[in-house]
C-alpha cells in the first residue's frame, strides 16, 4: 500500500508540474522549457537525465537545500526573471557538471556570506551571470566584499553588479586563470581610480560597464592597467566625460585591440564636446579593429585629431552616430579624404543619426556585419536606417 500512494503522489506530482515543462531531446541531450509557468518551487517531476533547465519568468522566490539534487547531468540551469530573494547554502549540492548557471534579475544579495557555500559545489562553471540582483535597500556606498569565486578555476565568464566601494581582494580571483570576459550591469561606481580594479585577474580580455548611473567624481588613467592583455573595452551609458572615458586607455597605447566601444557617454547633464588632440592622444596609438565614439555629444573636432590615427589600416568597423558633427566639414575633407585612402581594410563606416537627435538609434549588429555569409542573410538591402 505505501508503494501505491508513493506512486499516485508522484503522478499528482508529474502532472502538476512536469507536463506543464516542454522536455525537448537532442541526441543524447534533455532539456525542459519550463518558463512562465507561474512556479513558485523547482520543479522535481523532470526527467533525470536533464542536461538543460530553464526556469525563467516564474515565481520562485527561494531555493531550498538540494533542490536540484536529482538532476546530477546539469550542464545549463537559468533562472532570470523570478523572485529569488533566499537561497539555501546547499542550494546547488550535486551539480558537478554545472557549467552555465544564470540568476540575472532577481533579489539576491550577492554579499551575503552564504555565496561563499553556494557557489562551491560548481566546480566545472565556466559561466556564471547574477547581474541586475542589487536590492534597492541595500546600502551600496558602503564597502563590499564580493563572493570567494576561487573554486571555480574554470570560469571564464563572470557577469555581476558593481558598486560604488567593491571589495574584490577576498574573492580568490588569482586562483580563476581562465577568466578572460568581465561585465559589470547596475554599475555604481562613483570614482574609477587606480586601485578600484587591482584585484581583478590580469587575464581578463574583455571588460564591459553597462549603465553606470551615478556621478562618476574621479577616472584616473589607470583603472584599466590590471588588464595588461585586453581586447573588448565596452562602455555603454557611463556618466562620465567622453575626455575621461578616452583618458582611460593610456594603458593600451602602442598595442592592438579588438573593440573600443563607447556608447552614451556624458555626464547626467550633457555638455557639448569638442574633440581636441589631447583627448585623443592615447587612442591615437592604438590598433584597433572595432572604434565606436556614438551618442556622446560630439559637436566637432580639431584637425589632425579624430581622423589623426597611427594605424588606420586596423580599423574594420567605425561608427560615430548620434552625435552632432560633420566628418568633411572645411578643413576636415582633405583629412577624411586621407584617412579612407590608408584605412584599406574598413568593411562598415556609420555616420547615421547625426546634425539632430534622435529618440530611438537603431545600430546595424557589428558581429553579423563580421560574418559574411549571415550578414548576406540579414541586410541582403543593405545596413540601412529603418524609417519611422
Amino acid at each position: 500500500m505505501p508503494t501505491l500512494v508513493y506512486l499516485i503522489i508522484s503522478l499528482i506530482n508529474f502532472y502538476a508540474f512536469g507536463h506543464k515543462c516542454r522536455i525537448v531531446r537532442h541526441g543524447d541531450q534533455t532539456t525542459a522549457d519550463c518558463t512562465r509557468l507561474k512556479l513558485n518551487n523547482v520543479p522535481t517531476c523532470l526527467p533525470l537525465s536533464l542536461s538543460g533547465l530553464d526556469l525563467n519568468y516564474n515565481q520562485i522566490s527561494m531555493i531550498k537545500n538540494n533542490a536540484f539534487k536529482s538532476f546530477s547531468n546539469l550542464t545549463t540551469l537559468t533562472m532570470d526573471f523570478n523572485n529569488i530573494d533566499t537561497i539555501n547554502g546547499y542550494a546547488f549540492q550535486g551539480l558537478k557538471r554545472l557549467r552555465w548557471l544564470s540568476m540575472k534579475h532577481n533579489q539576491l544579495n550577492i554579499f551575503s556570506k552564504i555565496f561563499d557555500i553556494v557557489f562551491k559545489p560548481l566546480l566545472r562553471l565556466q559561466h556564471l551571470d547574477i547581474r541586475y540582483n542589487i536590492n534597492k535597500t541595500l546600502d551600496i556606498s558602503k564597502p563590499m566584499v564580493y563572493p570567494y569565486f576561487g573554486h571555480h578555476s574554470f570560469l571564464t565568464d563572470l557577469y555581476m553588479d558593481i558598486v560604488q566601494n567593491p571589495v574584490f581582494k577576498l574573492s580568490g580571483f588569482e586562483n580563476i586563470l581562465k577568466l578572460n570576459t568581465i561585465k559589470f550591469a547596475r554599475c555604481y561606481l562613483n570614482q574609477m581610480t587606480n586601485d578600484t580594479l587591482v584585484d581583478l585577474p590580469s587575464t581578463i580580455t574583455a571588460i564591459y560597464f553597462h549603465k553606470c548611473v551615478s556621478s562618476i567624481s574621479i577616472v584616473e588613467a589607470d583603472f584599466l592597467k590590471p588588464f595588461t592583455i585586453l581586447q573588448i573595452l565596452n562602455m555603454d551609458r557611463v556618466a562620465i566625460q567622453l575626455g575621461d572615458a578616452l583618458k582611460l586607455l593610456y594603458p593600451f597605447t602602442h598595442t592592438r585591440m579588438t573593440s573600443i566601444i563607447f556608447k552614451q557617454i556624458s555626464p547626467h547633464v550633457p555638455k557639448p564636446v569638442f574633440i581636441t588632440r589631447v583627448m585623443i592622444n592615447y587612442l591615437m596609438h592604438i590598433c584597433v579593429k572595432t572604434l565606436v565614439l556614438a551618442e556622446s555629444e560630439i559637436v566637432g573636432y580639431e584637425q589632425n585629431s579624430l581622423l589623426a590615427l597611427k594605424f588606420p589600416d586596423c580599423l574594420e568597423n567605425v561608427v560615430f552616430s548620434g552625435n552632432r558633427f560633420s566628418l568633411a566639414l572645411g578643413p576636415h575633407l582633405r583629412e577624411l579624404i586621407l584617412l579612407m585612402r590608408k584605412a584599406i581594410n574598413v568593411k562598415f563606416f556609420d555616420m547615421s543619426y547625426n546634425a539632430i537627435n534622435f529618440n530611438n538609434i537603431e545600430y546595424c549588429n557589428l558581429d553579423v556585419l563580421d560574418n559574411p555569409s549571415y550578414a548576406k542573410e540579414i541586410y541582403r538591402k543593405g545596413c540601412q536606417i529603418k524609417s519611422a
